[in-house]
């Protein structure tokens, strides 16, 4: 077992990129100083923190409509995401 493990930690160790990797770097988002970033994370967070109070105390009218808008806010975050990663320079 031990053989095997130094085998792949020397395999891993001096690894080489794919050919077609080479020089593709993809930029990461600095979402700490993207303002819209966090301001849309921010209501996020307090529309799941208003969700949570409601389903909590039994005070919604409709179960389905409530989770529906949590699931909502969490999907338009993902695609904010995605479009800023997409848009990076």
């Amino acid at each position: 077992m031990e053989k095997t493990l130094n085998m792949f930690y020397k395999k891993a160790y001096n690894k080489e990129n794919m050919p077609m990797a080479e020089g593709k770097v993809e930029i990461i988002p600095n979402f700490a100083k993207d303002s819209h970033f966090g301001l849309m994370s921010k209501y996020s967070i307090a529309w799941e923190a208003v969700c949570g109070s409601i389903l909590e105390e039994s005070a919604f009218f409709s179960l389905s409509h409530t989770l529906e808008t949590e699931v909502d806010t969490v999907v338009h975050l993902y695609y904010f995401l995605q479009i800023v990663s997409i848009n990076m320079p």
